[in-house]
């Protein structure tokens, strides 16, 4: 369903971009990310065989490893005196690789890690969708852009050992599903290291805001747990771009970049009857991409 909705929405961009726009591009690509996220819950009564501890704290980390294939629309304009560029993409998850889901839990009675355990992790669909405004000054060029990823894991076949209670444990099957929302809003400012009449290097850093919103469910647990969390933030990075320039109206395009970010905020989380909120929340990530794309000029 969201991606029917993805690709309802770059449509409707088509029609009405391509209707006030004297020239269009269209660049098809693959990218390959690769990344870590993780959220991360603290201050919060922890209940172990029947004890409760105070001050615990409770880290869920996740692995990426993505291919992507991308389409993206980019229509050259003129806007309050100057030539700009708005480019309208989205990228679709056809390939990924099985990673390892590591939960981690600490008590404050003892300080050391109580619990710990490690689930098989499958990305199961991962999308996103890209709108970005271009300006270029001479060598100087600025990217006002906006982001949204959605991204769906199932963990499984758990392995589990507890220091405390002094036991270990496997977990056959699925045990948590988790959905990740990422929004940024974000401004990139760079420079053409290298400008020649055939192609160009170019190097950017980003910085902007950074908004998340996540939802899990532990399956295997009696009653489910299920939580929802929400987190602001910020995000910044670094890019560099080679362009070759048009032979026959095409163009190919190669990109290495890196972004991380941070947020904070809180998570409520349900089992059954119980419900509590996790009020020191914190979400943290990375991913580095690299992408090829050619393009055509109409």
């Amino acid at each position: 369903m969201r991606k029917v909705q993805v690709l309802l929405i770059i449509f409707f961009s088509i029609l009405f971009f391509s209707s006030s726009s004297e020239a269009l591009n269209v660049d098809l690509g693959a990218e390959y990310t690769k990344g870590k996220h993780y959220y991360q819950m603290s201050d919060f009564k922890f209940v172990l065989n029947g004890d409760s501890y105070m001050g615990g704290k409770s880290k869920l980390e996740f692995e990426k490893e993505n291919f992507y294939l991308t389409a993206e629309l980019m229509f050259p304009h003129f806007l309050f005196g100057h030539n700009l560029n708005l480019s309208i993409k989205g990228g679709l998850g056809i390939k990924s690789y099985d990673g390892t889901m590591k939960d981690s839990d600490w008590l404050e009675k003892t300080g050391d890690k109580s619990i710990y355990s490690e689930s098989e992790l499958s990305l199961d669909d991962s999308l996103y969708f890209q709108i970005e405004e271009d300006i270029e000054r001479n060598r100087l060029f600025g990217r006002l852009g906006y982001k949204i990823v959605y991204d769906n894991y199932t963990a499984y076949n758990t392995s589990q050992e507890s220091k405390l209670a002094g036991y270990t444990a496997d977990v056959a099957g699925e045990t948590l599903n988790y959905e990740l929302y990422r929004h940024s809003f974000y401004f990139a400012l760079g420079y053409h290291l290298v400008e020649l009449e055939s192609f160009s290097l170019g190097l950017c850093g980003k910085f902007g805001g950074f908004a998340s919103r996540d939802k899990d469910r532990h399956v295997a647990r009696t009653p489910i747990l299920e939580a929802d969390g929400s987190a602001f933030g910020y995000l910044y990075g670094i890019e560099t771009c080679l362009h070759i320039y048009e032979l026959w109206n095409f163009q190919l395009t190669g990109t290495i970049s890196y972004e991380t970010y941070y947020a904070s905020g809180e998570m409520d989380q349900s089992a059954g009857q119980k419900h509590a909120t996790a009020k020191n929340y914190k979400v943290e990530g990375n991913d580095t991409t690299f992408a090829l794309k050619i393009g055509y000029r109409f």
